[in-house]
């Protein structure tokens, strides 16, 4: 029996119209997140590391907004889930 962190899980796409889905890969933690936005969030970008080494997304999303938020994690992030829980 396999256990979850050898096979990795996909879900979505999510998002509104006129996107596209996208898939970063496989890392082993997310770093953080970069987040820009306005009244809602534009796009994201994700820190993720591999083997201690830094690897940064694509910019997933729009051109838009002026605010970014930067959301590190002291501890490793391995997984986001929907909704509002981070684990």
């Amino acid at each position: 029996m396999q256990s979850l962190e050898e096979k990795p899980v996909s879900l979505g796409p999510w998002g509104g119209s006129g996107g596209y889905s996208w898939d970063d890969g496989v890392y082993s933690t997310i770093r953080q997140l970069v987040i820009v936005h306005e009244e809602g969030i534009d796009s994201i970008q994700i820190e993720y590391d591999k083997g201690g080494n830094s690897v940064w997304s694509l910019k997933h999303g729009g051109s838009g907004g002026h605010k970014i938020d930067t959301v590190s994690f002291s501890l490793p992030l391995t997984y986001l889930v929907e909704g509002s829980n981070i684990k």
